[in-house]
This record gives structure tokens, sequence and C-alpha cells, in this order.
């Protein structure tokens, strides 16, 4: 399987569909739905084996290029992405609309992302950054 995306200036592209990532002004990027997203339904999902995308490593490596970008899954380690998956550009929100279900069980290899209410089309797909913990807390 191919994990090539589309970028551009404007835009990046993913093989998960129904999101894209835009710039948002001075803040960066966010990532926004390109389809509705019902409560419970996975917006992406973490996969284990993908490795070109994700990476686990020491808890003290996730800095610099990883910082906001890492999930601390058990003490002194932390799954890090890359900006080819969607979940680099997830921003936080005090009042998110998306966010990991079950976190620390793996299903089937893969850690879903789901929408926790309504999504529609153009909205920003937010989490709450508490709800996991970036390698900096």
């Amino acid at each position: 399987m191919s994990y090539t995306t589309a970028t551009s200036s404007s835009e990046q592209r993913f093989i998960e569909k129904g999101v894209v990532a835009k710039p948002i002004g001075s803040i960066g990027w966010g990532l926004f739905a390109e389809t509705t997203f019902a409560p419970g339904e996975p917006v992406f999902q973490l996969e284990l084996q993908d490795e070109s995308r994700l990476s686990v490593r020491l808890w003290a490596d996730a800095f610099h290029k990883y910082n906001d970008r890492s999930v601390t899954i058990i003490p002194d380690f932390s799954l890090c992405v890359e900006p080819e998956h969607p979940f680099w550009y997830v921003n936080h929100h005090c009042e998110p609309n998306s966010g990991f279900v079950n976190w620390g069980w793996v299903e089937e290899g893969k850690i879903p992302f789901v929408a926790h209410r309504p999504i529609q089309p153009g909205h920003h797909i937010a989490c709450e950054y508490p709800l996991f913990t970036v390698p900096h807390d």
C-alpha cells in the first residue's frame, strides 16, 4: 500500500478519506472534515503496522520534531506520527469534537480516533490534549 499524499501550499491530503489539512492563519495548520462523521465514527485510525507514518520512540527522544505530535502510550515511550498522517494536524480545543476511545486498547492493530459529536464538512477536527499525554507533560 502506498502512503503517498498530495501536498500543496494550501492543503495536505491523506490516504484516509474524508479529512484534509489546511493552513489556519498564524497558528499553523489544522485538520478539517470533508465529509460528515457521526458520533463514534472513526475519523481516522493510528495503525501500529504503519511504520512509514508512525513510530514508537523513547519519551526523551520524542521532543523537537515530534513535540506536540506524539502520545505517551506507556511510561517512557511515545507513539510519534509523521506529517503524512492526519493526527499530525489535530489541534487542541477546550470543547473537542473528536478524540480517542478506549485509549490504551488496540483494536486489530489500530487505535481509533473518533468523532465525539457530529462533525460536518468544513468543521475543524480538534481534540482535548489532556485526554492523552504529550511528551512534555
